[in-house]
């Protein structure tokens, strides 16, 4: 069904045109008062409703918003009013079909015009505080990973209610550690939505130049050079945000419809709001997550630290108690060392210690801590692991590492390098101190007895 107030909407000629929302309650609640002073012309458009006020020189048009959809997500009957001088729009509406007969009724003063003045002040305060609603929902700086991403999404969803959210971070690992370039967080209201949807270069660095909200009422391969291929998703809008805050980029956020929304001047001025508001969180939670790193990792080795370690292992430690579970802990060091930085320097000595993390953390789970313990000594904290199962994941780190390849910055291959690892859970262990002190003699076991082996820690 064909709406006028698009129609309407899309003309240059209007003169004093205003596009507003109104609940079904507030629509009726001056329904009566529109009825009685009000001229109701007929027309095509089924569901329009088309009211003339000749003496206070006011076209009204009032449809339901199905027909006329809003950018802002509103719970709830609504409906879309648009409001216009008279004398300047009646060639226009003549041109779409309407009917215009002599006026018959006449009003006193400027009553309906105030009428609608009221309303639509009601809609852009209602804009406002759905754009600050976006923005100053709790957000808790600890948040990080699916959490983090998590919480931006639903809050675009209650104020856009998009079919295709993207939210694509210029470093996605300063959110969610671990996480690829170029990877971005996707909500789609529809299986054949799922699918990354790139921007072209040149639109997205626009974007980024004019450092404001875009929205294009039709999409084409201009904004995204893949749109042809997804036509037949039913994708034919899309607002675009970009994430900028003091010149520095964090990312971009894309919202699609298949709807087409008809933007009132109430919701166009409150998207700056959400887009400074949501600029300001990406920036202060990139600030909060960088320092907070810097506290818990190691700068060398991009591990977790000493002091993180022992904090990690107090808490695992006391959730084992608590739920009747189990944790292994893994002591590794790195076999002859000191003769290594002797040999080559103390800059081949830093790249045997980041290739040894690196190879740790790919070969353990997501959910193990590992950590630098210090100097060339590396910790692992494996929860609801026992201590068989830990000596079978020491072994594996032990063949990795043995069997892998160091290359120095001249190309040259270094010497090979092993490790010693000491294993122990906390089955029987008194506290996270006598875990460590246990691994550690387990360690120390093997670096009197040949080196490069792993050893399970006795009960004594």
């Amino acid at each position: 069904m064909t709406s006028l107030i698009a129609r309407l909407h899309a003309s240059d000629k209007l003169v004093n045109w205003r596009l507003l929302r109104a609940s079904g309650e507030e629509l009726r609640a001056v329904d009566d008062f529109l009825v009685g002073h009000a001229d109701r012309m007929e027309s095509e458009y089924g569901s329009t409703t088309i009211d003339i006020f000749a003496d206070e020189n006011i076209l009204v048009v009032v449809e339901p918003e199905p027909l006329c959809p809003a950018l802002f997500h509103v719970h709830g009957e609504r409906f879309t009013i648009g409001l216009a001088d008279l004398d300047k729009v009646q060639s226009e509406l003549v041109a779409f079909g309407v009917r215009l007969d002599q006026p018959k009724r006449s009003t006193e003063g400027n009553g309906i015009r105030n009428v609608i003045e009221n309303l639509w002040k009601l809609w852009e305060q209602r804009c406002r505080c759905r754009a600050l609603e976006c923005i100053q929902a709790e957000h808790r700086f600890d948040r990080e990973g699916a959490d983090f991403f998590d919480a931006i999404e639903q809050r675009l969803r209650s104020l856009f209610a998009p079919d295709y959210l993207e939210i694509a971070p210029a470093n996605s690992s300063t959110y969610w550690p671990d996480r690829p370039e170029g990877w971005s967080w996707i909500f789609a209201s529809r299986s054949e939505f799922q699918w990354p949807s790139p921007l072209s270069q040149n639109y997205e660095e626009g974007l980024f130049r004019k450092g404001s909200t875009e929205f294009v009422a039709e999409l084409s391969e201009r904004e995204m050079p893949l749109f042809a291929a997804n036509q037949a998703s039913g994708l034919t809008s899309g607002l675009f945000v970009p994430l900028v805050h003091r010149g520095q980029r964090h990312g971009i956020i894309k919202l699609l419809f298949v709807r087409r929304p008809l933007i009132s001047t109430s919701e166009e001025s409150s998207l700056p709001t959400v887009q400074h508001g949501l600029s300001l969180v990406f920036d202060r939670s990139a600030l909060h997550f960088r320092t907070q790193r810097m506290a818990m990792v190691d700068g060398l080795t991009n591990l977790f630290n000493h002091r993180f370690f022992l904090t990690q292992l107090r808490t695992e430690y006391q959730r084992s108690l608590r739920y009747g579970g189990v944790i292994s802990l893994l002591m590794i060091d790195v076999d002859g060392f000191k003769n290594y930085n002797d040999t080559y320097g103390h800059q081949a000595g830093n790249r045997v210690l980041t290739w040894v993390a690196s190879m740790i953390r790919r070969t353990v789970r997501d959910i193990d801590v590992v950590a630098r313990y210090g100097g060339e000594e590396f910790a692992l904290i494996l929860p609801e692991v026992r201590a068989e199962q830990g000596l079978i994941v020491a072994e594996k780190i032990r063949k990795v590492i043995s069997s892998g390849e160091i290359v120095a910055d001249t190309g040259e291959k270094l010497a090979p390098i092993t490790i010693s690892c000491g294993v122990t859970d906390s089955a029987g262990c008194k506290s996270p101190e006598d875990m460590i002190d246990r691994a550690d003699r387990a360690l120390y076991w093997v670096k009197r007895n040949g080196r490069n082996l792993v050893r399970l820690a006795t009960l004594e």
